[in-house]
């Protein structure tokens, strides 16, 4: 039990801290989605990071964080293009499967090296960690958006505001990233 509940910790601080996940997470729910379209969006989300987290974590699967790092910075900033010059996002749960993926490697560097034999405990409560944080975070954050969007202003301030100042942390993030591997 003690692994477990160190391990939903760990994941749960990770989300919270991970700045650059929580902002993919905002970029993808400011979209004029339904909640049925926000519900696969999420979940593929996790489904991606989850095969991920797996694969990487266990060693068979490996990107360098010098590479990983910066297409998460990149990530950001292409949802919040799809917000800003997309009408209908229908397919977004395969885009967000897929940045799933590359956010999974992302969180995978937090357990590589620390897994035992007994891995599956700490690589199921860590993710389980990270959708407690997703849910805590999402839980402030889609009533304040929905009430936002029921009111008479016009939802394009939400989405295109929101999403260019998404985009410019996503910018920031990727120039900043990508200087660090050449200094």
């Amino acid at each position: 039990m003690g692994n477990f509940l160190q391990y939903l910790s760990m994941g749960i601080e990770h989300i919270l801290s991970g700045y650059d996940h929580l902002l993919f997470l905002c970029g993808l729910i400011i979209a004029r989605m339904s909640k049925l379209d926000i519900l696969k969006v999420l979940t593929a989300f996790t489904v991606g990071h989850c095969v991920t987290l797996a694969l990487s974590s266990l060693e068979l699967v490996s990107l360098s964080p010098s590479i990983i790092e910066p297409l998460i910075a990149l990530s950001i900033v292409y949802i919040t293009i799809e917000n800003l010059f997309l009408k209908k996002l229908n397919h977004r749960w395969i885009v967000t499967l897929f940045f799933g993926l590359i956010h999974g490697f992302g969180f995978s560097e937090i357990l590589r090296g620390k897994l035992s034999d007994e891995f599956v405990v700490p690589l199921f409560s860590f993710n389980l960690g990270v959708e407690v944080g997703q849910i805590m975070v999402l839980a402030a954050v889609l009533p304040l958006i929905w009430a936002f969007k029921q009111t008479k202003l016009d939802e394009r301030i939400l989405v295109s505001g929101g999403s260019a100042v998404v985009a410019c942390f996503g910018l920031y993030w990727f120039v900043e990233r990508m200087t660090q591997q050449f200094l």
